[in-house]
């Protein structure tokens, strides 16, 4: 232990350092004895405390020489370092005289003093195995058992089923807001057999080369076309049936009731009968739909849709056009009837 004694206007103070921490001893003219104990070698915590602990203006200024007494102690205890591991147990007392007016420039009194010691107990040196456990090694196989996989998609698309023993008329179909011909009468036009020479796509049939000899029958014949007729009375009107194809994504054919003919694509648009083939694919049409309106098309050619040319009227050839314009003009939709 180091020691330091102050005298100051009658009062003694003692001041030592013991280890970290500093312990002061105050004997006044009043024989009033006063101890503080400041640790953690904070000479400025120890000032104040002292200050406050003699709360007289006049012992601050007592406090203030303690701490030059306490920083005396610590210079003499770090001169008498050596000597005291020579000697063990042997104390040192010095005595100090202040004056009245003792003043010490805040600047000269360091903030913190080093201890002997660490402030703070290291942390445990990090252990030599992990604090968390590591993972399960992964199973090679799943932890549940996937589901089942669902049926494999079938080649073609599902559709409703189509009846080959129902026949029925074909008719372009209708809506109040369509405006055929600048009208917004409603028109009902129906397909019927009619010989054309040459074949052609024509809106003026008869202009044209077209002809029906029996317009009042539903006589077809090979290399015949389909034109719009008047569908109210059903004079002369074709009635067909549709034949499903084996399979479903490459079409259906479209026959002629009584007859032994179909209908089929002729060079890139135009549409005759022909001798029912089931293997020809000129004969093949996708679309069909027996319960509600449907735009048809050839097979492998979605961007034509059956229709005629422009708004529709009595004796105009249907063919195969974009259905762009089919759409454009309302005139790409029919239904069986």
């Amino acid at each position: 232990m180091d020691a330091v004694e102050v005298h100051h206007r009658g009062s003694v103070i003692i001041s030592s350092r013991i280890g970290s921490r500093y312990v002061s001893r105050c004997t006044s003219q009043r024989g009033s004895v006063t101890w503080l104990h400041c640790g953690g070698g904070n000479l400025q915590l120890h000032i104040i405390l002292l200050s406050m602990s003699l709360r007289s203006n006049q012992l601050i200024a007592l406090a203030a020489a303690v701490a030059a007494a306490t920083i005396a102690a610590v210079g003499i205890g770090v001169a008498l370092a050596p000597s005291r591991q020579a000697s063990s147990g042997t104390s040192s007392l010095n005595s100090v005289s202040v004056d009245d007016d003792l003043h010490i420039d805040p600047s000269d009194v360091p903030s913190f003093t080093p201890s002997f010691h660490p402030t703070f107990v290291p942390s445990p040196a990090p252990s030599v195995q992990p604090t968390n456990l590591p993972s399960a090694i992964p199973s090679m196989w799943p932890t549940t058992t996937p589901p089942a996989p669902s049926d494999a998609p079938s080649s073609s698309p599902t559709r409703q089923p189509i009846d080959p023993n129902f026949y029925f008329r074909l008719r372009m179909h209708w809506e109040l807001e369509y405006m055929w011909q600048e009208e917004t009468t409603e028109r009902q036009w129906c397909l019927a057999c009619v010989r054309c020479d040459p074949i052609s796509t024509t809106e003026f049939g008869p202009q044209d080369g077209c002809v029906d000899d029996e317009p009042d029958v539903a006589d077809c014949y090979v290399n015949d076309q389909l034109w719009l007729n008047n569908c109210g009375d059903n004079v002369g009107n074709a009635e067909f049936r549709i034949v499903p194809g084996a399979d479903v994504g490459l079409g259906d054919q479209l026959q002629v009731k009584d007859t032994d003919l179909c209908v089929e694509l002729t060079g890139t648009r135009l549409m005759v009968l022909g001798i029912c083939n089931a293997t020809d694919t000129a004969q093949k049409w996708t679309g069909f739909d027996l319960t509600a309106p449907f735009d048809w098309s050839p097979s492998g050619r979605d961007e034509q849709c059956v229709t005629q040319h422009h708004h529709p009227k009595a004796y105009e050839v249907i063919y195969a056009e974009t259905c762009y314009l089919a759409w454009l003009y309302n005139t790409a939709l029919w239904e069986a009837i």
